[in-house]
């Protein structure tokens, strides 16, 4: 399984949170990407755009996807358990999950067991 791309002309949104109760911190992460994978704040500064707000009256799709597909953003979201600020955005991947948006980019795929049902004859 791997990141997969949104449609042309769509932006896909991933989000994840974290949870650390050794330490009590919850952090949340997420990525805008378009079906190059470019990120979304990219792209706006691409286009001189520098100011944004997002407000939805719009066709959403929601998918759930698995860890393994969903690791910018849960790594953002783990990052976030190293950031003073209460709210962090970044213009380009940070250099601690750069490694990660590559492997989206270049379609790593990632193995995952799933229980398979035992069906009695």
């Amino acid at each position: 399984m791997c990141w997969e791309r949104p449609p042309s002309g769509w932006k896909k949104l991933n989000t994840d949170g974290a949870f650390n109760g050794d330490v009590g911190l919850a952090g949340c992460g997420g990525i805008v990407r378009d079906e190059r994978g470019r990120e979304g704040l990219l792209l706006c500064c691409d286009i001189n755009i520098s100011h944004l707000g997002i407000e939805l009256d719009a066709k959403i799709r929601i998918k759930h996807c698995y860890r393994e597909v969903n690791k910018c953003a849960n790594s953002l979201a783990r990052l976030s358990f190293t950031q003073d600020a209460e709210f962090s955005s970044f213009i380009s991947p940070p250099v601690d999950i750069f490694s990660v948006f590559e492997d989206d980019l270049n379609e790593l795929y990632f193995d995952r067991l799933c229980p398979v049902p035992f069906v009695f004859s």
